[in-house]
């Protein structure tokens, strides 16, 4: 077992499970990476300035070749793995002040959706949808409004035909993707 000086903040399996991505901070007073296992350096290192806030949940596309991340700085950012750069980043309905936050994202089977899920940071606000992102466009595609509070997890049915999601209200809803209507 690896043992690593600091928490890991986020991380993903690539297809196939053959990667797996371990997300940790950059020391900005000693300007280096805070991964130090001894004599081990990261396989793949993505510097490219990108996230600027703590990323809570990544994972990659079916194919291997792209890793989507989504952080504190209220961003989703889908990464070329070859390249090592930002491909794509996504925004959606998100204060731009201090609140808001996307907590978990999910993709659907066939790699067309992106769902993310979080709360938007806007005060007085008790509706906190789930948006779903189409990736060929990065457009919003539908918002899934019914949690009180904001919500930690989401994810797709194998078929993905719906979308379950859980917040802080304590509820989960199951959503129909093809139209957003909710069923549960």
């Amino acid at each position: 077992m690896t043992k690593y000086p600091l928490s890991i903040a986020s991380r993903g399996w690539a297809a196939l499970g053959a990667f797996l991505v371990l997300c940790q901070v950059f020391n900005l007073f000693a300007g280096s990476l805070a991964f130090a296992a001894e004599n081990r350096a990261p396989i793949l290192q993505i510097n490219t300035g990108g996230h600027m806030a703590l990323v809570r949940d990544m994972l990659f596309t079916a194919d291997g070749k792209r890793l989507i991340s989504a952080s504190d700085d209220k961003t989703i950012r889908i990464w070329d793995i070859e390249k090592k750069r930002t491909v794509q980043i996504l925004r959606g309905e998100i204060d731009f002040a201090d609140g808001g936050k996307i907590y978990e994202i999910a993709l659907s089977p066939n790699g067309r959706y992106l769902a993310a899920a979080g709360h938007t940071g806007i005060n007085g606000a008790n509706v906190h949808p789930v948006r779903l992102y189409d990736l060929q466009t990065g457009e919003i595609v539908r918002l899934f409004s019914g949690h009180r509070e904001p919500v930690l997890s989401v994810t797709f049915s194998g078929d993905g035909r719906f979308l379950a999601s859980a917040g802080m209200d304590d509820s989960a809803i199951v959503w129909r993707v093809s139209d957003g209507r909710q069923l549960s």
